[in-house]
């Protein structure tokens, strides 16, 4: 009789194998997560930087040099100076505690 020999893996080799894969897996996971996390927060604040500084160039041509404004309060500020020239879904004050005001605005993204 001949038997030809199969080279093959074993099924333990298989499964340590995958163990292995599985134990670099895990610890390499959170480490690329919070990268990710960390590119998308700085692109947020580089979109929110942007459209602050453009909002401000352009209320500048109509008001004039940003050193002079003035304004009452938050409000003021918000209503004269950035509201019409930065795009927003909403706007909404919050009490937080007993004195403090919160202005909040929601931009598209």
């Amino acid at each position: 009789m001949n038997f030809e020999r199969i080279n093959a893996f074993t099924l333990a080799e298989v499964l340590i194998t995958l163990g292995i894969i599985g134990v670099v897996a895990a610890m390499t996971l959170p480490a690329l997560i919070q990268k990710n996390n960390t590119i998308v927060v700085e692109t947020r604040l580089e979109k929110f930087y942007s459209s602050i500084n453009q909002a401000i160039k352009l209320s500048e041509l109509k008001n004039g040099d940003k050193k002079y404004w003035t304004q009452k309060d938050t409000d003021d500020f918000w209503n004269i100076y950035l509201q019409p020239y930065i795009k927003y879904l909403k706007y909404e004050n919050k009490r937080v505690g007993t004195s403090n005001d919160w202005r909040l605005v929601y931009l598209p993204d």
